[in-house]
């Protein structure tokens, strides 16, 4: 399995880079909430030198050639020591603080970049602009700010690798129609394809990070970074049980062939994909919710193929319902120490009872702390709700896909393909990028304006 999280920064280069004086600059976070941490007092041990960071953060003092040995205190955060090594010029300090509860939220920090994770706020409110194009809707997004590496030296975000945003644009430039420009997310169409990055076997971890640097094609004088983050294979034989429900929305708009005939399509191919130890639930919703299977083993292909393909559209679509019963259907079946997930497939065009996108977001933060991931699978077009099914993947912990074509509704579920749409490597991560403004004057991040410290990032307590 491979999985491939990429992310493109601008960045605009200092012209004039300091060379030969020895001087050391960085700035002191709170290694919890990221926040830049005034007054923290700093003692140079060699010299015994002292210095106090600004209001920013930022430090810089003047330090022999070879390593210098700083002690950083701050009163209610635990003392920190840190070794400057020669080559070293810029340096990110994290303090925590002394309360032993939040010790364990400590994470590692390895070439100025982090990842680590955490339970969502469950009662935060993050209002969302919603964009309506010909009754299709859309999250509001405005392209992310030129930060200044000096007053803003951290960029963060979400490790989300949803890749739903390709198929749907490929949908509209098939049918020879501009895509509203809400639907265009930049990382979604790059995580859609793989890369040739390798996995450092050797490091340890189980992530790898590539960078790539190049000269801006579109933006003479800048520069293009590519940070891209590889999970670690799992072995071919590895078997992880999966308790699995699928969701499947057969209200009327299902009925067209671009919807429903297609996910019987995609989800043949998964039943093929199922070892005995799986089990797998059909939950179906239209004006009312029922169960057309109950638990089964992923060995009765037969009977479990029956049931997918007798599947028929018509009625209302009672949406939220539906994902109630799925997720009470998936704990009452759970499997400890396996994969559980919900797959919801429908075009989003909820009707009855909870419909709203804020109401989608209430009703999945409900089920945080279940062990039980939320797959979205969007459909259809007309009256197709990115919105609704981005909030439900995004707040239900999970991923989401789209599927535009009997190809993709093939390859989504496919030998090489179907372990990276069920299996999440790591839960609730983030990745968090610091750059350096002796090197860096401004820099933007390109994509994820629905994960970075806005409406949708749910995080921002780190």
């Amino acid at each position: 399995m491979q999985r491939w999280l990429p992310w493109l920064f601008l960045l605009l280069f200092v012209q004039a880079l300091h060379a030969q004086s020895r001087r050391i600059t960085g700035v002191v976070l709170d290694g919890n909430t990221i926040t830049s941490l005034h007054g923290v007092n700093i003692r140079d041990k060699t010299d015994q030198k002292t210095f106090t960071t600004d209001s920013g953060g930022r430090f810089e003092i003047s330090g022999s050639s070879s390593s210098v040995y700083l002690e950083f205190q701050l009163p209610g955060y635990d003392i920190t020591h840190k070794t400057i090594l020669p080559h070293q010029d810029f340096s990110t300090i994290f303090l925590y603080k002394k309360n032993p509860s939040q010790q364990d939220q400590k994470g590692h920090m390895a070439h100025d970049i982090m990842t680590t994770g955490a339970a969502y706020p469950p009662n935060l409110l993050m209002p969302v602009e919603i964009k309506t194009h010909d009754n299709e809707t859309y999250e509001e997004m405005t392209g992310n700010p030129m930060e200044s590496a000096s007053a803003s030296p951290l960029s963060s975000f979400t490790l989300n690798a949803n890749d739903a945003a390709y198929c749907n644009v490929r949908r509209f430039i098939m049918a020879k129609q501009l895509p509203p420009k809400e639907a265009v997310r930049i990382e979604e169409m790059i995580n859609y394809f793989s890369y040739p990055d390798k996995i450092d076997t050797g490091a340890g971890s189980p992530m790898t990070l590539h960078t790539a640097l190049t000269t801006c094609p579109w933006h003479p004088g800048d520069w293009l970074l590519r940070i891209a983050a590889r999970a670690e294979d799992l072995p071919s034989d590895t078997v992880l049980p999966n308790n699995i429900v699928l969701l499947i929305d057969i209200s009327g708009s299902m009925a067209r062939s671009n919807k429903l005939p297609l996910l019987k399509k995609a989800f043949s191919v998964l039943a093929n994909q199922l070892d005995p130890s799986d089990k797998i639930s059909v939950v179906v919703y239209a004006g009312d919710v029922s169960v057309a299977l109950p638990p089964t083993s992923g060995n009765e292909k037969s009977k479990i193929l029956d049931v997918i393909h007798n599947l028929t559209a018509g009625g209302t679509t009672a949406g939220g319902a539906g994902i109630e019963k799925a997720f009470e259907f998936a704990k009452k079946n759970f499997t400890p120490h396996g994969n559980n997930r919900i797959i919801i497939a429908t075009d989003g065009d909820f009707n009855v009872g909870k419909t709203s996108d804020e109401d989608m977001r209430k009703l999945v933060t409900k089920y945080h702390n279940w062990g039980i991931y939320l797959t979205c699978i969007g459909v259809g077009m007309g009256n197709y709700k990115d919105s609704k099914l981005e909030t439900l993947a995004q707040w239900g912990q999970g991923n989401f896909v789209y599927i535009d074509d009997e190809e993709e509704a093939l390859r989504l579920f496919n030998s090489k393909n179907y372990r990276k749409i069920l299996i999440s490597m790591a839960a609730n991560a983030r990745m968090k990028a610091i750059f350096n403004p002796e090197l860096v004057t401004s820099y933007r991040l390109i994509g994820y304006e629905n994960n970075t410290g806005g409406k949708r990032d749910s995080h921002a307590e780190y």
